[in-house]
Protein backbone atom coordinates (compact mmCIF):
# COMPACT_ATOMS: atom_id res chain seq x y z
CA UNK A 1 0.00 0.00 0.00
CA UNK A 2 1.93 2.71 -1.18
CA UNK A 3 1.04 6.18 -0.21
CA UNK A 4 -1.20 4.86 2.40
CA UNK A 5 -4.01 4.04 -0.04
CA UNK A 6 -6.33 1.31 1.04
CA UNK A 7 -8.40 0.01 -1.85
CA UNK A 8 -10.80 -1.69 0.44
CA UNK A 9 -11.62 1.62 2.06
CA UNK A 10 -12.03 3.23 -1.36
CA UNK A 11 -14.38 0.47 -2.46
CA UNK A 12 -16.34 0.78 0.75
CA UNK A 13 -16.59 4.52 0.27
CA UNK A 14 -17.64 3.99 -3.34
CA UNK A 15 -20.13 1.37 -2.23
CA UNK A 16 -21.46 3.76 0.44
CA UNK A 17 -21.60 6.52 -2.15
CA UNK A 18 -23.58 4.26 -4.53
CA UNK A 19 -25.93 3.25 -1.71
CA UNK A 20 -26.29 6.90 -0.69
CA UNK A 21 -26.89 7.92 -4.31
CA UNK A 22 -29.40 5.10 -4.84
CA UNK A 23 -31.13 5.88 -1.56
CA UNK A 24 -31.27 9.58 -2.33
CA UNK A 25 -32.51 8.74 -5.81
CA UNK A 26 -35.25 6.52 -4.43
CA UNK A 27 -36.10 8.75 -1.49
CA UNK A 28 -35.78 12.23 -2.98
CA UNK A 29 -35.30 12.41 -6.73
CA UNK A 30 -37.82 9.80 -7.88
CA UNK A 31 -40.71 11.04 -5.67
CA UNK A 32 -40.02 14.64 -6.69
CA UNK A 33 -39.86 13.69 -10.37
CA UNK A 34 -43.04 11.59 -10.01
CA UNK A 35 -44.74 14.47 -8.21
CA UNK A 36 -43.63 16.91 -10.91
CA UNK A 37 -44.83 14.54 -13.67
CA UNK A 38 -48.16 14.07 -11.93
CA UNK A 39 -48.45 17.82 -11.46
CA UNK A 40 -47.59 18.43 -15.11
CA UNK A 41 -50.10 15.78 -16.18
CA UNK A 42 -52.74 17.31 -13.87
CA UNK A 43 -52.24 20.76 -15.35
CA UNK A 44 -52.19 19.44 -18.91
CA UNK A 45 -55.44 17.55 -18.21
CA UNK A 46 -56.85 20.68 -16.59
CA UNK A 47 -55.85 22.70 -19.65
CA UNK A 48 -57.45 20.11 -21.97
CA UNK A 49 -60.64 20.14 -19.90
CA UNK A 50 -60.62 23.93 -19.93
CA UNK A 51 -60.14 23.94 -23.71
CA UNK A 52 -62.98 21.44 -24.11
CA UNK A 53 -65.18 23.49 -21.79
CA UNK A 54 -64.27 26.63 -23.73
CA UNK A 55 -65.08 24.91 -27.04
CA UNK A 56 -68.39 23.66 -25.63
CA UNK A 57 -69.14 27.15 -24.33
CA UNK A 58 -68.36 28.61 -27.77
CA UNK A 59 -70.59 25.99 -29.42
CA UNK A 60 -73.39 26.74 -26.96
CA UNK A 61 -72.90 30.46 -27.52
CA UNK A 62 -73.09 29.91 -31.28
CA UNK A 63 -76.24 27.80 -30.83
CA UNK A 64 -77.69 30.44 -28.52
CA UNK A 65 -76.91 33.21 -31.01
CA UNK A 66 -78.41 31.14 -33.81
CA UNK A 67 -81.56 30.48 -31.79
CA UNK A 68 -81.70 34.13 -30.78
CA UNK A 69 -81.42 35.20 -34.42
CA UNK A 70 -84.12 32.70 -35.40
CA UNK A 71 -86.30 33.97 -32.57
CA UNK A 72 -85.72 37.58 -33.64
CA UNK A 73 -86.55 36.67 -37.25
CA UNK A 74 -89.71 34.86 -36.15
CA UNK A 75 -90.68 37.78 -33.94
CA UNK A 76 -90.15 40.20 -36.82
CA UNK A 77 -92.31 38.01 -39.07
CA UNK A 78 -95.00 37.68 -36.40
CA UNK A 79 -94.84 41.42 -35.77
CA UNK A 80 -95.39 42.11 -39.47
CA UNK A 81 -98.24 39.57 -39.51
CA UNK A 82 -99.77 41.13 -36.40
CA UNK A 83 -99.52 44.60 -37.93
CA UNK A 84 -101.17 43.34 -41.13
CA UNK A 85 -103.89 41.63 -39.06
CA UNK A 86 -104.45 44.83 -37.10
CA UNK A 87 -104.62 46.81 -40.32
CA UNK A 88 -107.18 44.35 -41.68
CA UNK A 89 -109.21 44.65 -38.49
CA UNK A 90 -108.99 48.44 -38.61
CA UNK A 91 -110.00 48.44 -42.28
CA UNK A 92 -112.90 46.10 -41.48
CA UNK A 93 -113.96 48.35 -38.59
CA UNK A 94 -113.72 51.42 -40.79
CA UNK A 95 -115.70 49.68 -43.54
CA UNK A 96 -118.39 48.55 -41.09
CA UNK A 97 -118.50 52.07 -39.61
CA UNK A 98 -118.90 53.50 -43.12
CA UNK A 99 -121.65 50.99 -43.88
CA UNK A 100 -123.36 51.77 -40.58
CA UNK A 101 -123.05 55.50 -41.28
CA UNK A 102 -124.48 54.89 -44.76
CA UNK A 103 -127.42 52.97 -43.26
CA UNK A 104 -127.95 55.68 -40.66
CA UNK A 105 -127.90 58.37 -43.36
CA UNK A 106 -130.22 56.32 -45.54
CA UNK A 107 -132.62 55.84 -42.62
CA UNK A 108 -132.37 59.54 -41.83
CA UNK A 109 -133.14 60.42 -45.47
CA UNK A 110 -136.09 58.01 -45.45
CA UNK A 111 -137.39 59.44 -42.18
CA UNK A 112 -136.84 62.99 -43.43
CA UNK A 113 -138.68 62.17 -46.68
CA UNK A 114 -141.50 60.54 -44.71
CA UNK A 115 -141.64 63.55 -42.40
CA UNK A 116 -141.56 65.85 -45.45
CA UNK A 117 -144.32 63.88 -47.16
CA UNK A 118 -146.34 63.91 -43.95
CA UNK A 119 -145.83 67.67 -43.58
CA UNK A 120 -146.79 68.20 -47.25
CA UNK A 121 -149.88 66.01 -46.74
CA UNK A 122 -150.80 67.92 -43.60
CA UNK A 123 -150.23 71.21 -45.43
CA UNK A 124 -152.45 69.99 -48.30
CA UNK A 125 -155.12 68.97 -45.82
CA UNK A 126 -154.88 72.33 -44.07
CA UNK A 127 -154.98 74.15 -47.42
CA UNK A 128 -157.97 72.03 -48.46
CA UNK A 129 -159.68 72.74 -45.14
CA UNK A 130 -158.90 76.45 -45.49
CA UNK A 131 -160.16 76.41 -49.07
CA UNK A 132 -163.34 74.65 -47.97
CA UNK A 133 -163.78 77.06 -45.08
CA UNK A 134 -163.17 79.98 -47.40
CA UNK A 135 -165.58 78.52 -49.95
CA UNK A 136 -168.18 77.99 -47.23
CA UNK A 137 -167.60 81.48 -45.99
CA UNK A 138 -167.88 82.81 -49.52
CA UNK A 139 -171.03 80.81 -50.02
CA UNK A 140 -172.37 82.18 -46.78
CA UNK A 141 -171.29 85.67 -47.78
CA UNK A 142 -172.83 85.18 -51.21
CA UNK A 143 -176.05 84.01 -49.62
CA UNK A 144 -176.02 87.09 -47.42
CA UNK A 145 -175.26 89.25 -50.45
CA UNK A 146 -178.03 87.50 -52.39
CA UNK A 147 -180.41 88.03 -49.50
CA UNK A 148 -179.33 91.64 -49.30
CA UNK A 149 -179.86 92.09 -53.03
CA UNK A 150 -183.22 90.37 -52.79
CA UNK A 151 -184.13 92.44 -49.80
CA UNK A 152 -183.06 95.52 -51.65
CA UNK A 153 -184.97 94.42 -54.70
CA UNK A 154 -188.02 93.72 -52.64
CA UNK A 155 -187.60 97.01 -50.91
CA UNK A 156 -187.54 98.73 -54.28
CA UNK A 157 -190.55 96.80 -55.24
CA UNK A 158 -192.32 97.75 -52.09
CA UNK A 159 -191.70 101.31 -52.53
Amino acid sequence: MPLNINFQQIFLHLFNFVILGGGLYLLLYKPVVDFMNKREQYFSNLEKETQQALEQAKEKEAQYNEKLNQFNDEMAIKKVEAIKECEKLVDARIQSAKEEASHILEDAHIKAKMHHDKMVEQAKEEITDLALDTAKKMMTDQDIYSQFVQACNQGDLDE
